[in-house]
């Protein structure tokens, strides 16, 4: 019995990933990749700030209360380089899906 209500658990968990993923996409979609775009807020909900060179993006629900905001899981993991004064820094970003 309890194996079953684990499989059902992670079952309910992937449908509403891919949910997320459809309704991020659809957002991606209509984003204007030449200007600014402030719909970009719609998709980001928040960011989790570890360092300044390491990053997490929260697509999904805002209520990240019960979150262990400091071990999130991240998908899609990148690197971006930036400058800061004279300082190259390469900052490690992901995004972690909050359903």
């Amino acid at each position: 019995m309890n194996e079953k209500k684990v499989l059902e658990n992670r079952l309910l968990a992937h449908q509403n990933n891919e949910k997320l993923v459809k309704e991020a996409m659809e957002i991606v979609d209509k984003l204007s990749m030449i200007e600014y775009d402030p719909n970009f807020k719609k998709l980001f909900k928040k960011v989790v700030i570890k360092s300044r060179t390491d990053l997490t993006f929260i697509i999904g629900n805002e209520n990240i209360n019960d979150l262990d905001l400091l071990n999130l899981p991240k998908a899609l993991n990148s690197k971006y380089q930036i400058k800061v004064r004279a300082q190259l820094y390469d900052v490690d970003f992901g995004v972690y899906f909050n359903s």
